[in-house]
């Protein structure tokens, strides 16, 4: 979420009046509060973490991606949220 490739990318697209919001998976969360690393939660728990996020959304008017994993999840749940777009960068 922090890094320089996010930042660019969020700013680029602010620029072009897009607005955007990143979040953190609930295991990048506990990583940043304990200074230890650790493995990715399985799907479901990742799943579940774009599920909540989109519910706080105007659901019609987003476009939801992310890199590697946020994007391969946002890939997955996109049909069933009827999101209208996705974007997957790497």
């Amino acid at each position: 979420m922090d890094s320089g490739f996010m930042q660019a990318m969020a700013e680029g697209l602010a620029d072009y009046g897009i607005r955007v919001v990143r979040f953190e998976f609930p295991h990048m969360i506990n990583c940043r509060e304990t200074g230890t690393q650790r493995p990715p939660d399985r799907k479901p728990i990742l799943s579940e973490a774009w599920l909540e996020m989109i519910k706080s959304r105007e659901a019609d008017k987003l476009i939801i991606g992310g890199i590697p994993m946020g994007g391969r999840i946002a890939s997955l749940i996109a049909d069933e949220t009827e999101v209208p777009g996705l974007v997957c960068l790497s």
